[in-house]
């Protein structure tokens, strides 16, 4: 369940989200625009476009590039947390420590929380990394652009370099700043860096399941069996190119009834990104106007907003003085929501379930729940 509620809601916000900047820059830059259609026109003609045709395509490759590079994905990533004592370019970090990227337009950032119980090294450990003296408590709280803090941390990275240290309340945070360093520290030391340290807003709800917060043996098994199962059901494969090519047809139909009027695209295009992942994860997708389909992505993106809230960011950090935090509770609230929402379309799913024939990722699911349960 809570990983399905993880696909759903990590695969339709970074999609969606870069569509809509790819439309936001195509719009600002006209000329861009027309050079895009021009090779287009050119290379496909009135054919279907097609993923192979990207290396025919030098122009509208480089603009996909570059889009990614300008628009703010995900300013704030997954969390992680050391699983053993690392020396990084010169710096000690102890066990259990936590990081967590953050991904900005021009900056790549990596967190690493220390329990401050255990924030503090002997010389013989090594030396800790330089940073802005905290207050008690609060830390570097003050400091902090709570609505945007990676342009705080960029600021200080300027000052302090790569590889600093602040306090986020009472967590002691080491920053990895820039995409060498962060590289450096998820590729080539990934067992030291490898295990989720997720969010307390997350961990009331999640309870250490699913593929995005959990560790360990759960883990493994898991992120096991869904990239084997989606990969069935078309990930990467031809098969999600032609559901890709489907929901486009839906997604310009609902752009012509516009008329060349300005509109927001962002529920449009959160529809057309979820109905592809409902079409691998349940076996078909959702008309736009369907009620139970648009509230359960309507409630997955308000999460997300609220998850990179102020309010949220510092119940996370005192979550045991911060329980009133009134979008904590709405939180929790679309969370239980979106589950009991999935449970009632498992329990159709699982009526009408032909264990030799699959329609998606959760009939793969309960077969496997059955085949245990023999």
């Amino acid at each position: 369940m809570i990983t399905v509620l993880n696909l759903f809601a990590a695969g339709t916000d970074t999609t969606a989200t870069t569509l809509r900047w790819g439309l936001l820059l195509m719009a600002k830059y006209p000329k861009i625009q027309d050079q895009v259609q021009e090779e287009l026109n050119r290379v496909i003609g009135s054919r279907q476009v097609q993923v192979e045709d990207r290396k025919n395509l030098p122009f509208t490759d480089a603009v996909i590039h570059e889009t990614q590079r300008l628009a703010n994905i995900v300013p704030m990533a997954l969390p992680h947390k050391t699983t053993q004592d690392v020396t990084f370019q010169g710096h000690f970090i102890k066990k259990s420590s936590s990081s967590l990227s953050l991904l900005g337009a021009l900056l790549v950032l990596l967190l690493v929380y220390l329990k401050s119980s255990s924030g503090f090294t002997s010389q013989e450990e090594g030396k800790e990394p330089p940073g802005p003296k905290p207050l008690p408590m609060l830390g570097n709280l003050l400091q902090l652009d709570l609505k945007r803090p990676y342009n705080t941390l960029l600021e200080l990275s300027k000052k302090y370099g790569s590889v600093f240290t602040i306090y986020m309340g009472p967590k002691k945070v080491v920053v990895l700043a820039g995409y060498k360093t962060v590289k450096e520290a998820l590729v080539n030391h990934a067992e030291e860096f490898g295990d989720r340290d997720p969010m307390q807003v997350m961990q009331d709800t999640s309870k250490g399941n699913g593929v995005l917060w959990s560790n360990g043996d759960s883990w493994k098994e898991m992120r096991r069996f869904a990239l084997t199962n989606l990969r069935d059901f078309g990930m990467g494969k031809k098969a999600c190119e032609d559901k890709i090519i489907e929901e486009c047809d839906y997604l310009i139909e609902v752009f012509k009834k516009f008329k060349g009027e300005a509109f927001d695209t962002t529920q449009p295009m959160n529809y057309a990104v979820s109905n592809i992942i409902c079409s691998i994860v349940y076996g078909s997708r959702f008309e736009y106007d369907d009620p139970e389909f648009t509230s359960l992505v309507d409630r997955t993106n308000r999460n997300i907003q609220l998850a990179g809230s102020p309010s949220i960011q510092v119940y996370n950090m005192f979550p045991w003085i911060c329980n009133w935090v009134s979008n904590r509770k709405e939180v929790h609230k679309l969370a239980v929501a979106n589950i009991k929402q999935n449970l009632l379309l498992f329990s159709r799913l699982k009526e009408t379930l032909n264990p030799q024939m699959c329609r998606g990722f959760v009939d793969a699911f309960l077969v496997r729940k059955q085949n245990l349960e023999v």
